[in-house]
C-alpha cells in the first residue's frame, strides 16, 4: 500500500512513538492507533533497526516479544561478544532462525543491527554494521512468516533492553547497508518532537542516540 508511511515506530530511552499512519512531528502514541488494525493484523514486510553496542563478556538480549493466542511464538534477538547475532522467529523447528557472524569488535563499540523481511521476496535478512569502521555483514533465509503488529508494538511500548539506544520500525523492507541513506519519510528526533528528514532545514538541531 503506497499510502502507508514507512517508518511507524520508534523507541529510545527518552521517547516512544507508534503510529500505523506514519510518524509525524507530534509522533504517535501506543496503543491507541493499534486498535483500528484489528488484534490479528500482521506485517508481511518490514524493517526493524536496533542501535546497540558490543557486549563485554556475556551475550546480550536486544529484543524479546511474545505473541498471543493467535500467534503464540516469540521474536528474540541476541548479540554475542565473539561476533555473532542470532534472531529467532517462532518456536523450535517450525520457526525461522537467522545467524549472522561478523568480525569481532571491541567491547562497547557501537553497532547497528537490521532485521528486514518481505513475503513478496520470500526472504528475511539480518545485518550487522559497525558504521565507525565500515564493517558490514548479513545473512539471508527464505520463508519469513508475517509478524503480528501487536508483537512489534509490544517492543516499542516497553523500556529498551540494557545496551539498546534505539529501536525503529518500518512497515516496508527498507534499504540497508553502509551505502544506505536516510530515505524520504525517515523520522528524525528534534528538540520539538519527531519530523520527517525531508522537512529539516540547514541549521535545524537534531537529537542523536548519545544525546548530541
Amino acid at each position: 500500500d503506497e499510502s502507508r508511511m514507512g517508518w511507524i515506530g520508534l523507541n529510545d530511552p527518552g521517547d516512544r512513538a507508534f503510529s500505523t499512519g506514519g510518524l509525524t512531528r507530534d509522533g504517535g502514541l501506543l496503543p491507541e492507533d493499534l486498535g483500528r488494525l484489528g488484534v490479528g493484523a500482521c506485517l508481511t514486510a518490514g524493517t526493524l533497526v536496533i542501535e546497540t553496542e558490543v557486549p563485554v563478556r556475556e551475550p546480550s538480549r536486544l529484543i524479546a516479544a511474545s505473541g498471543a493466542d493467535f500467534w503464540p511464538a516469540q521474536l528474540m534477538l541476541h548479540l554475542w561478544p565473539e561476533g555473532r547475532a542470532t534472531l529467532q522467529i517462532g518456536d523450535g523447528a517450525a520457526g525461522l532462525q537467522l545467524v549472522t557472524e561478523f568480525p569481532r569488535c571491541a567491547p562497547g563499540e557501537p553497532l547497528r543491527i537490521t532485521f528486514r523481511w518481505s513475503a513478496s521476496f520470500n526472504a528475511a535478512w539480518l545485518a550487522v554494521e559497525a558504521p565507525g569502521r565500515g564493517m558490514f555483514a548479513h545473512s539471508r533465509r527464505a520463508g519469513p512468516p508475517p509478524i503480528p503488529v501487536a508483537m512489534l508494538s509490544q517492543l516499542l511500548s516497553l523500556a529498551p533492553e540494557d545496551g539498546v539506544s534505539l529501536l525503529a520500525l518500518s512497515d516496508r523492507a527498507e534499504d540497508f547497508g553502509l551505502g544506505a541513506s536516510l530515505v524520504e519519510g525517515t523520522p528524525v528526533r528534534t528538540p520539538f518532537g519527531w519530523c520527517k528528514v525531508e522537512d529539516l532545514r540547514p541549521g535545524d538541531m537534531v537529537l542523536t542516540a548519545d544525546g548530541g
